[in-house]
């Protein structure tokens, strides 16, 4: 009994500093998390004259917009990556070497905007959730993440040990708190880490003046019929195949990516990875990012997901204030 108890007292000990020294880089990752956990869905509310467009039946040709977007961006450098969306009302999204996004209309080809990497609200958001900000991103938000996992775990058991009687709100809220929490953490460390989230290697290509985008993009969208959502990442050097990143049609979530790559200058098929054929580990670094971005579960997983972020500055400050009580108590003795 003794030594449980030693053991507790200790594990409250280092969850208790943890919190006072990391605890001000915890809220602002929740804070953050939780003003993103809706971004989907406010997003094009906030922003419709960019992330939107009339529907049409005959949109233009994927070379016709991205010519558009070259000429609203003539100094953007090389063509890296290109968004499109089964949604006939969502724009396409159109990437250059400078890190500006050029955001076009599909069916007229007209541009209706650009954007940084993180720019915008919820751009800015994603940047300090991230620290995009400190030229290091992946070790400062991984080990944070890690270090919030450890205190999650460490103070949701010492509250689950706890007599009923004793718990305090920072108990009870913590309880609840502590999976959704924890997961979030994981996820993130996933992703910070890069776990399992090599992508296929690359086949070899062979040069050669490209083939219109157009014809590549029919190639792709033969093998991965009506898909959801296509990411095209450009040959970074000649040799280079072009990466379709494609969420199919019957994917089991929207983060459920398939693989193609293309011969650029030919058409050939170099590469096809449906989803089920992935890695087990690539399967799960995909599954975890889609549940950090509440892309998992629908609108029932994202509220969850928000209501454990919002939960933090809650224990951040009860957690706070009883120790300052104690502390207070300690001294009047």
């Amino acid at each position: 009994m003794k030594r449980s108890s030693r053991l507790r007292g200790h594990i409250l000990q280092a969850h208790r500093w943890t919190g006072l020294g990391a605890g001000l880089a915890f809220v602002v990752v929740a804070g953050t998390g939780a003003g993103l956990a809706f971004r989907e869905q406010l997003e094009p509310r906030l922003s419709p004259g960019l992330l939107t467009a009339p529907a049409c039946t005959s949109p233009q040709s994927l070379d016709a917009i991205v010519a558009s977007a070259r000429a609203a961006n003539p100094g953007g450098g090389a063509l890296k990556a290109v968004r499109l969306y089964r949604d006939p009302q969502a724009t396409v999204r159109v990437r250059f070497s400078d890190g500006q996004w050029i955001y076009a209309d599909p069916c007229s080809a007209r541009v209706t905007g650009r954007r940084a990497l993180y720019g915008g609200p919820f751009g800015l958001l994603a940047r300090l959730h991230i620290f995009e900000y400190t030229g290091a991103p992946d070790p400062i938000a991984g080990s944070l993440a890690l270090l919030f996992a450890a205190a999650t775990l460490g103070g949701g058991f010492a509250a689950w040990r706890l007599a009923t009687v004793r718990r305090g709100a920072h108990q009870r809220v913590a309880i609840y708190a502590a999976p959704i929490l924890l997961i979030s953490a994981v996820t993130g460390m996933a992703q910070a880490f890069h776990w399992g989230q090599a992508a296929p290697v690359p086949a070899v290509a062979a040069e050669g003046n490209p083939l219109p985008l157009a014809d590549l993009l029919a190639r792709a969208q033969a093998l991965v019929p009506q898909a959801q959502k296509v990411q095209i990442r450009f040959p970074a050097t000649p040799q280079s195949p072009m990466v379709f990143e494609m969420v199919a049609r019957d994917a089991p979530h929207a983060n459920a990516l398939s693989y193609v790559q293309l011969d650029p200058s030919s058409g050939a098929l170099l590469r096809h990875i449906p989803h089920s054929e992935s890695t087990t580990a690539h399967k799960l670094s995909l599954l975890a990012a889609g549940v950090h971005y509440g892309w998992v579960g629908g609108v029932a997983a994202q509220l969850l997901l928000l209501g454990g972020a919002l939960s933090v500055p809650f224990l951040a400050w009860t957690g706070t204030a009883g120790w300052l009580r104690a502390r207070r108590r300690r001294r009047q003795l």
